[in-house]
């Protein structure tokens, strides 16, 4: 587990990543309406260090690599 002094750096220099993907955006509105889950595609190799961040939060995470050629390569399952 990651110090919340790590996670807030790690946060920051992914900053990029998450709003690109709109990950908190897309995590409030679904817990909002009642939801406790997501599946999100990725069309990018999600860093470790996101994960960190999101695991730090208490969110169950994990990621899968799409084998096929069709969609986003990767798919981010995000549980709270």
């Amino acid at each position: 587990m990651i110090s919340a002094k790590e996670a807030r750096k790690i946060a920051k220099d992914n900053k990029d990543f998450f709003e690109k993907h709109n990950i908190e955006n897309i995590i409030t509105k679904l817990s909002l309406s009642g939801h406790n889950h997501c599946h999100l595609a990725i069309s990018e190799k999600i860093p470790n260090s996101v994960i960190k961040v999101l695991e730090f939060l208490e969110y169950k995470v994990s990621v899968e690599e799409n084998k096929s050629n069709f969609g986003n390569p990767y798919t981010l399952y995000i549980e709270w």
